[in-house]
């Protein structure tokens, strides 16, 4: 048996294991912590990500323009949404939609899709958001449609066109230009 010779020893040795487990206990708090703000700093990150895509396509959109269509670089195989911007410059809320021309091919498992094929390069798919959208006087809406890219062959540039339809004011539909570049 070990004997004990001085009480201050001991004491000295119980102060030290409990400081290694208040150390410990910290240490878990700490890094807990920090992983909890990671994973918010993610998520914090790809909202910035989409907000800076929103500002550069709002560099190449003028707010003086009722309609743009920034120009799309996708990858092949990815898919995406884009956004066509519109500004309402009426003196009232207009309710306002997007169509694709009659030329493009419909899809036949999905009745809002159409394919826009390319010769030598294969084809994407467009889906417009099928509704209206009400946008107040002098504001700025995003109207999404969904592109997928997954039968692309090579490196492309795909044009079509599409028209906003003002269901308000049917005489003033605008006709505009969509360029999707794959890469």
């Amino acid at each position: 048996m070990i004997k004990i010779e001085s009480k201050k020893g001991i004491e000295l040795a119980i102060n030290t294991v409990v400081m290694l487990i208040i150390g410990l206990v910290l240490f878990g708090l700490g890094m807990s912590l920090f992983i909890q703000i990671a994973g918010s700093g993610e998520d914090q990150i790809d909202d910035m990500r989409v907000e800076i895509v929103d500002s550069l396509a709002g560099l190449e959109c003028n707010s003086q323009e009722w309609l743009c269509i920034p120009t799309t670089r996708l990858d092949q195989g990815e898919r995406q949404t884009i956004n066509v911007y519109v500004t309402n410059l009426a003196d009232s809320e207009q309710n306002i939609g997007i169509s694709l021309p009659s030329s493009l091919t419909p899809r036949p498992d999905n009745a809002n899709a159409y394919v826009l094929d390319k010769s030598g390069c294969g084809s994407i798919t467009l889906i417009p958001y099928p509704n209206t959208l009400p946008i107040a006087r002098g504001e700025v809406a995003k109207i999404p449609m969904y592109v997928e890219t997954n039968t692309v062959s090579r490196a492309c540039s795909f044009t079509t066109s599409i028209t906003i339809e003002n269901s308000g004011n049917p005489g003033h539909d605008e006709k505009a230009p969509v360029v999707i570049q794959v890469e």
